[in-house]
């Protein structure tokens, strides 16, 4: 029936024509639904639109004599199908959302025992619908969640097309897998996907080339040729077919040419392949046209043909963006994409203006995207994938800055802001956004119940894999990204200080620095890094040119320096090469004693006090601190604890710890409780010690204080950094995961992390390191202090002892630091523990303002003062 669109449709008109004369209506509906699928593979969009208005007024109808239909739920639940398809073909991702939900709704309530096997089917490829709108969207762990579904789906029911079903989460996931730029597992997923249709589905065309065309791109992303020429030539019958993906064996030819250098005929393929688009799309303004023609541009570019690549690419623009095209996020991340691409051709003809001009535009895009995002890890894969276009605005203004334009400083400090911090920002404006923007009580609690669910469910499963968990973990999720699509639509106020796209200024920066303190950002980019310093007064820009042998070092002296048995004097030497190359260029012109570090990549892993100049290491003279974006720091400045009691942790341990993923040896911390006593001399409040220092009193306690100290162990999971945790003893569930951190509310002025490599995590491109630190911030905390390596438990006790004297004294954190630091090295010049190791592994990050308003020696001159009264009265009174 689906070979021959012609016949189709005479079919079709002969089963209308005999219905409407019988007034039968379930054959009506039969007659469309059936045409539905037709449409579809021949792409009639038209007739499919049309189809699915005729359905929306007949099933109202047919609602009334309901008792003449056998599957009546599963006809309508076709209907859904079908209308979310079109949904999604024209970019309405909103309603084929409202009308796949409908589907999942019914298959939820309905027992398996009144589900035919075809109904069963229905509801497992909306699954695979609505996968496919989250990868169009690049919502890719929500795509592979709703496969994942889909198979758990598959495997609880009794299907007799279970390898069938099983196959098409294979090719979902190969496609995703390819666009993540993971090859190997692409390949492995896709290479099922089409052996299987080969063997049991060739006649399946579309599904074919599309398979054949994912398994070319993956295997030209490897290198190997040979196979990618193999694949090519199955699907070369179909090319010049009436087929509606037929314009992708010429796409793949051209790509497969530009990899082996055969110029001659890419340019016709790419023509050819667009001949065919406009073809199958008659005129209209379609995604798929503009990603090929991004290809030919991204052609042209490499061959230096930068005019012709620039006329490609605006042709692309208006296939996805103007008054005729829809808004859609597809068409917004493809509109980004070409952004980049002009930007590029911009910056390979010089023309800095233009690129800057680009990258503005390209930024206020990406704030208008992010809020689509609701998953973390798909947003932080948006931003890294953003990255490039910040390094080609920062080339493009420090070219102009070398040029002496106007700007070109200001407009480098906002491209640095633009690219830090995005998550953590928006969960602070979060925060902000439940107080300002009038959400009543019950539904901040609601929403704590859904965050602390999703993360108890995530711990279990991090513990042991079950499908009962998982499925109850998706639909709650589920359920929370609905609920947080009715609270942004329903109160504006939220939604506007949630998603606040604006950063800080230099100027703003500079009203609000001390005249002591000095502001450094770097952006770590992949040709170069980049760096904006400022005082009160002074602005400068340097460029810093990055290559291999920099990165080697800056990865030699990571592990030099984390290693207390290194060479002293090979260490030293490393560190004073980095100082001239990351901080000479900068500290030469602006020499303020303290200075903020804004790090960006590998520089996340540097102590930069430990860097060498004229044989003295940068805390002698320096008191630094870090945070990961000035418009972050601004907002830890403006929260406002008052409370300066001390709540303190140092938990026995026994040996090894076990939870289910991972064995671990806890040893015992000897001097983690004199710590916490040397500390309480100067902060009085609760510590407690042994079994008393419990998560559970952690979680009861935390919020009540202004100062927390935890002196325990942090255990850092590079696998997933999300259970990396704090360990309140040694039991499962003594432990305090990143995820935990998320659903606490802290009031805490400072927070210190004297625990191993609690300032460790994965590095995330434009968020820094996924620390146990990191996550503190978002439970509230206006500072931390934390350290970047496994750290010795004495030389901690010593330093933190120094370290909180300091700040009872009125220190600023990072001078009290500082003071710590330079007194431990003092005491031990002369023997090993002068090595940065014991004393450099610990920063202090965030708001570094003192604890205290009242300085400690006034208390003291107080105390004299009021003695001597005393005394004078006391001898007066005697007299």
């Amino acid at each position: 029936m689906y070979t021959n669109q012609d016949s189709t449709q005479l079919y079709k008109q002969k089963l209308l024509d005999l219905s409407v004369n019988q007034n039968n209506v379930e054959q009506l509906i039969y007659t469309y639904i059936v045409s539905n699928k037709s449409t579809l593979i021949f792409n009639n969009m038209d007739e499919l639109e049309n189809n699915l208005k005729k359905l929306d007024s007949l099933f109202p109808v047919a609602e009334k004599e309901i008792e003449v239909f056998n599957d009546f739920h599963e006809v309508k639940n076709s209907y859904f199908h079908d209308k979310a398809v079109f949904n999604i073909k024209t970019y309405n991702y909103k309603k084929a959302k409202i009308n796949l939900d409908k589907i999942f709704k019914y298959a939820k309530k309905t027992p398996d025992s009144l589900l035919t096997d075809s109904h069963r089917g229905l509801i497992d490829v909306s699954y695979k619908v609505m996968a496919k709108m989250y990868s169009n969207n690049k919502e890719y762990e929500l795509a592979i969640q709703y496969l994942d579904k889909s198979i758990r789906f598959i495997n609880s029911k009794n299907t007799d097309h279970k390898e069938y079903l099983i196959n098409g989460v294979n090719r979902q996931k190969g496609d995703i897998y390819k666009k993540l730029k993971d090859y190997k597992k692409a390949t492995y997923f896709t290479t099922k996907a089409l052996n299987y249709t080969l063997k049991h589905n060739k006649s399946n065309t579309n599904q074919l080339i599309n398979e054949v065309y994912n398994t070319v791109d993956n295997y030209l992303a490897l290198k190997q040729y040979d196979s990618a020429s193999y694949y090519l030539e199955q699907i070369k019958p179909l090319a010049d077919t009436n087929i509606p993906y037929g314009f992708l064996y010429y796409k793949s030819r051209a790509k497969l040419n530009e990899a082996l250098n055969n110029t001659e005929s890419i340019q016709e393929d790419y023509d050819k392949a667009l001949e065919l688009l406009n073809r199958k799309w008659n005129g209209l303004k379609q995604v798929e046209i503009a990603e090929t023609l991004q290809s030919y541009s991204n052609f042209l570019i490499s061959n230096n043909q930068y005019n012709q690549a620039l006329k490609q690419n605006a042709a692309a623009i208006t296939h996805v963006s103007g008054k005729d095209v829809v808004n859609s996020s597809i068409n917004q991340i493809t509109l980004f994409k070409l952004l980049q691409q002009k930007a590029l051709i911009a910056m390979r003809q010089n023309q800095s203006d233009s690129v800057i001009k680009n990258t503005y535009q390209a930024t206020r895009l990406l704030d208008t995207l992010k809020p689509h995002f609701k998953n973390k890890t798909d947003k932080l894969l948006l931003i890294e994938n953003a990255y490039s276009v910040f390094e080609n605005g920062l080339q493009a203004t420090y070219n102009n800055y070398k040029s002496n334009k106007k700007n070109a400083v200001n407009d480098a400090f906002f491209f640095l802001e633009k690219s830090k911090s995005t998550l953590l920002l928006e969960a602070l404006l979060s925060v902000k956004a439940e107080k300002f923007g009038a959400i009543p009580n019950e539904i901040i609690i609601k929403e704590d119940i859904y965050k602390n669910t999703i993360t108890n469910l995530e711990k279990q499963l991090n513990q042991k894999q079950n499908d009962v968990f998982k499925d109850q973990l998706f639909d709650v999720k589920s359920n929370y990204r609905t609920f947080l699509d009715t609270l942004e639509n329903n109160y504006k106020d939220y939604y506007n200080l949630k998603y606040n796209a604006e950063v800080t200024t230099i100027k703003t920066v500079q009203k609000e620095l001390k005249p002591s303190t000095a502001m450094l950002s770097f952006f770590y980019g992949n040709d170069a890094i980049y760096g904006v310093i400022l005082d009160q007064d002074n602005t400068y820009f340097e460029k810093i040119e990055l290559n291999q042998a920099l990165e080697q070092q800056l990865r030699l002296f990571q592990k030099q320096i984390s290693n207390p048995k290194t060479d002293i004097l090979s260490l030293k030497n490393n560190a004073a090469k980095l100082y001239t190359i990351l901080l000479a260029p900068f500290l030469d012109k602006v020499n303020q004693p303290n200075l903020i570090i804004l790090t960006d990549g590998l520089l996340n892993y540097i102590p930069f006090e430990s860097l060498v100049k004229d044989n003295h290491y940068l805390v002698e003279n320096y008191a630094v601190s870090y945070i990961n974006s000035a418009t972050l720091l601004k907002e830890l400045e403006n929260k406002k604890s008052r409370k300066n009691n001390l709540l303190a942790f140092a938990p026995e341990f026994e040996g090894d710890i076990y939870n289910s993923v991972r064995s671990k040896s806890l040893q015992p911390l000897p001097h983690s409780k004199v710590e916490i006593q040397n500390i309480n001399q100067y902060y009085k409040g609760n510590l407690l010690i042994n079994k008393d220092a419990s998560l559970e009193n952690f979680k009861t306690n935390a919020s009540d204080y202004g100062i927390i100290h935890l002196a325990t162990h942090a255990i850092f999971n590079d696998t997933n950094p999300e259970y990396s945790y704090l360990a309140f003893g040694n039991e499962a569930s003594d432990l305090l995961y990143t995820a935990d951190l998320y659903n606490l509310n802290l009031n805490a002025n400072l927070v210190t992390l004297s625990a191993c490599e609690s300032g460790i995590g994965n590095l995330k491109r434009g968020e820094g390191l996924l620390s146990l630190a990191r996550g503190f911030y978002f439970s509230g905390a206006q500072s931390i202090s934390s350290t970047l390596w496994k750290i010795n438990d004495a030389s901690s006790a010593t330093l933190m002892s120094d370290f909180y004297k300091n700040l009872s004294k009125g220190q600023s954190k990072d001078l009290a630091l500082q003071q710590a630091k330079l007194n431990f090295i003092k005491q031990n010049k002369d023997n090993a523990l002068s090595h940065p190791y014991y004393w450099s592994a610990f920063i202090i990050s965030g708001n570094t303002e003192p604890l205290t308003s009242t300085h400690y020696w006034l208390w003291v001159l107080a105390g004299i003062l009021l003695l001597a009264t005393l005394g004078i009265l006391l001898k007066k009174y005697k007299n």
